[in-house]
């Protein structure tokens, strides 16, 4: 897609930042210690800097190989690990930059074995890296296909930071003419490495049910547990807890928190808790329980203190999304904003928000959204201070 463009003027927080950028927002992390947020955008990963008075917008890297699906910056080896995917034919990449975007270096390529979508599906080395992206101390990194392996429903790779070593160290089964299997499928989030080694996932089919399952995976000895299958829905397609899990997080002791896109009691997905051995399922709310509550919950953050601040892509009175706080108190659950379709020449906020991160400062949120001025997406601020949402970028295609 080129280089990043900007040209036009919003107000952040009482800052002039000269920003709008070409592409689509996918995925951004902020980087400790640094006051700077890793963005990727289509193709692109650029940074935004905040300090006194001012802000920045600096373009990074622009992939050749395809869009960007995942992003780890690791402070310690100054490196950012990143995967790309070429759409037309699920293959891709897995590749390093150092930490000014300089110095690419391809670790790996995921290649199909042809166009035929069966013989894609089935590639054992597996096709569409996507997701969460981990690194070890020893230096190994870990991530998934969404699809591929064996039983072409996706896999969970390991490789050298120096693209040594390549190896599938789990792949998940095929799924029966149900959409059942043992397992899950698709883990298109990606892996998150937990504080006793172990790998904590989801998957968003599959399982005994076929709607969903949460895994752990052990690194070093390949077990692989289901920790938990998400129930069937009735006919109104509504269940206990939700289905198809959309994103997940590590507390500090262990505890998983995460959402489910659809399901739950009221049909619009959940946000839910659970230990990391299985046991203690808790839903911690059910969406679209009124009209002005959000549904089909995107990704989440948790501060230090135990709170969840979250996004929903639908609901809410506008029907664009919603953005949530939950806790620390129990069932302390609120909407704190809700996004709006507006005219494509009003500057906005975005709409559809999908994910969100926790930024520089103590107390700001920056969020995703794929609707926006110019209908490709947008980024924008909320400070938990002012309570207040303010538009930051707007992305045009």
């Amino acid at each position: 897609m080129g280089r990043l463009f900007v040209l036009a003027k919003f107000v952040l927080i009482g800052l002039v930042l000269d920003a709008v950028v070409y592409g689509q927002p996918c995925a951004s992390v902020p980087l400790p210690q640094s006051g700077t947020l890793l963005v990727s955008v289509g193709n692109s990963i650029m940074t935004i800097r905040l300090g006194p008075g001012h802000a920045s917008l600096k373009p990074l890297f622009t992939s050749k190989g395809g869009t960007l699906s995942g992003l780890l910056p690791v402070p310690t080896m100054h490196r950012v690990f990143a995967t790309d995917v070429v759409a037309q034919t699920g293959g891709g990449s897995l590749f390093e930059l150092d930490r000014d975007g300089s110095s690419y270096r391809k670790l790996h390529t995921f290649r199909p074995a042809n166009v035929d979508l069966q013989t894609l599906a089935a590639n054992p080395s597996g096709i569409l890296p996507v997701g969460n992206l981990a690194v070890n101390k020893q230096g190994t990194l870990f991530g998934c296909c969404y699809l591929g392996g064996g039983g072409g429903t996706g896999l969970v790779y390991s490789i050298k930071s120096n693209g040594d070593r390549f190896k599938v160290i789990h792949t998940f089964l095929k799924l029966n003419h149900l959409g059942i299997n043992r397992g899950g499928a698709e883990p298109k989030r990606g892996v998150l490495l937990g504080a006793d080694g172990w790998l904590y996932g989801i998957c968003s089919a599959g399982g005994t049910h076929g709607v969903g399952t949460i895994f752990k995976l052990s690194p070093t000895t390949q077990q692989f547990r289901t920790v938990y299958n998400f129930p069937n829905l009735n006919h109104r397609y509504r269940n206990s807890s939700g289905c198809n899990p959309h994103s997940l997080t590590l507390m500090g002791d262990g505890t998983l928190v995460g959402t489910t896109f659809h399901g739950g009691k009221f049909g619009g997905g959940t946000l839910y808790q659970i230990s990391g051995n299985g046991t203690d399922f808790r839903v911690l709310h059910s969406f679209g329980a009124s009209r002005s509550d959000g549904i089909n919950p995107g990704s989440i953050v948790l501060t230090p203190a135990g709170r969840v601040f979250g996004v929903t892509e639908w609901g809410g009175k506008g029907y664009a999304g919603t953005l949530y706080r939950y806790g620390p108190d129990k069932d302390s659950y609120a909407v704190l904003a809700r996004f709006t379709f507006k005219s494509r020449r009003s500057a906005d906020v975005g709409a559809n928000p999908v994910s969100i991160s926790r930024a520089w400062s103590k107390g700001v949120l920056l969020i995703t959204s794929i609707a926006g001025e110019f209908n490709h997406g947008a980024l924008s601020f909320y400070s938990t201070r002012t309570r207040s949402l303010v538009p930051l970028l707007a992305f045009k295609n």
